[in-house]
């Protein structure tokens, strides 16, 4: 494209802005002659998103992220608080496996106590009232 293309193209869109202004300009002295009543009404039925751009105007915004810079070497970069937070994701969680210290393999340790019982042993924990002879020395 030469300059001269540039400079039409530039001239073509602030013409087209001229025009939206004077437009713009004609259609809120229409509606300042209109009652408060009549203007919500309008609002309603033509949308608020369209009677916004009407009377106020399209406004153009920057979209061009902000880009951060560090001061120095040294500094963190700053990050903009605004933006939007990750969304977490769930992760799997391997079941915990209950295990048997004594080693008996494939019974929980309920399972290895009853078993030994079954067999004709007894254990501290299924006769806690019966007293060993060491306990019984300690005791005098």
């Amino acid at each position: 494209m030469s300059d001269s293309e540039d400079n039409s193209s530039v001239e073509q869109h602030n013409d087209s802005d001229d025009r939206n202004d004077e437009e713009r300009m004609a259609i809120r002295s229409q509606l300042s002659t209109l009652s408060f009543e009549e203007l919500q009404k309008l609002k309603e039925k033509i949308g608020a998103k369209v009677y916004k751009e009407a009377l106020f105007g399209n406004k153009m915004k920057d979209n061009k992220p902000k880009v951060f810079k560090r001061d120095n070497k040294n500094r963190p970069r700053e990050m903009s608080s605004k933006k939007p937070v990750p969304m977490l994701q769930a992760t799997k969680v391997k079941k915990k496996e209950i295990r048997d210290p004594s080693g008996t393999t494939g019974r929980s340790p309920g399972e290895a106590v009853r078993g030994s019982q079954e067999r004709g042993h007894q254990s501290r924990a299924a006769a806690p009232d019966a007293a060993t002879a060491e306990d019984q020395e300690t005791v005098v």
